[in-house]
């Protein structure tokens, strides 16, 4: 997802997973997912098939692992600001875990064509051979539109 804000002469853009559902849905999905094992279990427990409870257990266990992975995959968050005449770049999650400031009249943009489809399959910030990739969790019509977005703003392709 790219949502993009603009005050006075400075600008941001805030780059997202798309994402289905929130962490809140996936423990609603959790909860029923967990009634459906319990009373399969209790079925199979009544007719003396026990075994079943222990596999049912790992399946719901199983499942919020796989979750939890996708919904801390989706917390990713790149930002990218214009701080008078710096680029800043911050990746991370709940907060910054890495930020990166280069001087905007330096700052270029590259972007590989994707070999069968109409865009780009990686889109890169960066000055002096530095460049940090951006897109790599965006969608294509995301790139497509982070890229006529860095048109707009004017940062340079290498």
């Amino acid at each position: 997802m790219v949502e993009f804000s603009e005050q006075d002469d400075q600008w941001q853009i805030i780059l997202t997973p798309n994402q289905a559902w929130t962490w809140r849905q996936n423990r609603a999905f959790l909860l029923l997912m967990a009634i459906i094992y319990a009373l399969i279990s209790g079925f199979c427990l009544y007719f003396g098939m026990w075994p079943v409870l222990f596999f049912s257990g790992l399946d719901l266990v199983l499942l919020f692992a796989a979750l939890w992975w996708v919904v801390r995959k989706n917390q990713q968050k790149i930002v990218l600001r214009k701080e008078g005449d710096q680029l800043v770049l911050e990746i991370g999650r709940l907060h910054p875990e890495f930020t990166a400031r280069f001087p905007l009249q330096w700052v270029r943009r590259k972007g590989r064509r994707a070999p069968l489809e109409d865009g780009w399959s990686t889109i890169c910030i960066g000055q002096s051979g530095k460049d940090i990739e951006i897109s790599h969790f965006l969608n294509q019509a995301d790139r497509k539109k982070l890229w006529q977005l860095l048109d707009k703003l004017e940062v340079k392709p290498a």
